[in-house]
């Protein structure tokens, strides 16, 4: 197994809501390969463009939580 970080966008995805893609890649372009291929977004923005934003990197264990509300 390589040298993983947690890539996370925040504040995405917004409808009533943001919500957040969290992705486990070795680089920040990986980490967006990985999420163009595996996330099904179907009828929403453009994943490119919401992509583009740099995410918060974790290079430690770290739990992240996102109560909804839709």
């Amino acid at each position: 197994m390589g040298n993983y970080k947690l890539f996370v966008w925040e504040n995405v995805l917004c409808d009533w809501d943001c919500g957040h893609i969290a992705v486990l890649a070795s680089s920040v372009e990986h980490a967006r390969e990985v999420a163009e291929r595996d996330l099904s977004l179907k009828g929403r923005p453009d994943l490119s463009v919401v992509l583009n934003v740099e995410p918060r990197i974790h290079e430690y264990p770290v739990a992240i939580l996102c109560w909804g509300s839709a």
